[in-house]
């Protein structure tokens, strides 16, 4: 198959069509005659599979800027939360800094204390 080149769009089969192919229908009609064996049949049940399968496409496409855009959402959520447990780590990690300085003056001053109860 191939483009003629007088009638652009019009398409030709090389072997066993004489005239161009005007349309898809007729298009599809010639490719299934010549590619796919007469033996080759589609139950009920697959072609409703097959249908689902592009209603599920095309509604995909036809939402798709609503998707891109709830997945930008999740993602600024997801980022936000990501920083306020950051926020909530650093915090904790302060706290427990904090209690250790704490813990360190405390020693100091018993140590201090001891230093001066020995000097006395």
């Amino acid at each position: 198959m191939q483009e003629n080149g007088r009638n652009k769009g019009k398409f030709r089969v090389e072997r066993g069509r004489k005239c161009p192919i005007e349309d898809w229908n007729s298009l599809k009609a010639c490719m299934r005659r010549k590619f796919v064996p007469p033996s080759f049949s589609i139950t009920h049940e697959q072609m409703c599979e097959i249908k689902k399968f592009n209603r599920i496409g095309k509604s995909f496409i036809k939402h798709e800027n609503e998707f891109s855009r709830r997945v930008f959402q999740f993602k600024e959520k997801l980022e936000k939360l990501f920083s306020e447990k950051r926020l909530l780590i650093e915090k904790k990690e302060r706290e427990r800094q904090e209690l250790w300085v704490e813990k360190l003056r405390a020693l100091v001053k018993k140590l201090d204390k001891l230093v001066e109860g020995l000097i006395a």
